[in-house]
């Protein structure tokens, strides 16, 4: 079996302290009890399906294992193992009317495995035209933190196909930031995605074409200041430590060499990040 490989060695952080007494909004779909009790997620509860995820929170999805195959060698050669190696998986229940042995994935990482993630990524995987307005009309603002998982995922199971989308669900936001449901989203936080999955050319969009909103962003994640987005030496020793030196020295040039030019400043930003 292929080793899986590690997620990039970032916390994870906690929400602005502005939203730390509201009540989260209620993002998973319609979900479903089996008789014994199994949480399954409506979409992905046809147990005819060969593959069974079960999410670091114990909800669990049947898929077509092809969807994970087609964009990952490490599946596909995890999978290939499985099938030459060991032995047919007991039945999940006697009476199931679907496969009598679905290959079963335990997804243990508590960060980027639980079940809003994975229903996410399953949407991506299984729907060409799965848009990002759809996810933040599921799941609101709990938005930033589950693309936050996206490239740990995507890192350790060797999945570009999700960092590719990525890339262009942040230059979406970055060229549409002027209306909703766009600006309610910090400019800081879609510059950390960039950066986290390292996609300086999305940082680019971010920094060039952000418009500023007039009010406190509603969707806001990681406490920094719409004012203070790009301006690193206002930030805290705690938000320091959640960046690379590479585009914290990327950062500081490109508002040296451009104060208060957007174009210049993301030409900056790229030119030190990819030199």
């Amino acid at each position: 079996m292929s080793t899986p490989l590690t997620p990039i060695p970032f916390s994870t952080p906690k929400r602005a302290s502005k939203d730390d007494d509201e009540e989260p909004k209620k993002v998973s779909p319609v979900q479903r009890k089996t008789p014994d009790g199994r949480v399954l997620y409506k979409g992905w509860s046809d147990d005819s399906l060969d593959t069974l995820i079960v999410s670091s929170d114990n909800k669990r999805f049947y898929i077509e294992g092809c969807m994970l195959e087609g964009h990952s060698t490490v599946f596909r050669d995890m999978f290939s193992v499985r099938a030459a190696t060991s032995p047919p998986q007991t039945p999940l229940s006697p009476c199931s009317s679907g496969s009598p042995y679905p290959r079963l994935l335990e997804l243990t990482d508590t960060t980027s495995e639980d079940s809003q993630t994975i229903c996410t990524l399953l949407f991506i995987l299984e729907d060409a035209q799965y848009t990002l307005s759809r996810l933040v009309t599921f799941a609101g603002v709990r938005t930033v933190p589950i693309l936050y998982h996206v490239p740990l995922f995507a890192k350790k199971w060797e999945m570009r196909f999700l960092i590719s989308h990525l890339h262009e669900w942040i230059c979406k936001v970055a060229l549409e930031s002027y209306k909703a449901p766009y600006n309610k989203f910090s400019q800081h936080d879609f510059l950390k995605l960039a950066m986290l999955a390292d996609l300086p050319y999305a940082a680019h969009a971010v920094i060039s074409s952000w418009t500023l909103p007039v009010v406190l962003q509603e969707y806001g994640y990681w406490a920094v200041r719409s004012e203070d987005a790009l301006d690193i030496m206002k930030w805290s020793k705690k938000a320091w430590a959640e960046w690379t030196p590479e585009w914290l020295y990327a950062l500081q040039h490109s508002s040296v060499d451009s104060p208060g030019d957007k174009q210049k400043s993301a030409a900056s930003s790229i030119k030190h990040l990819t030199s």
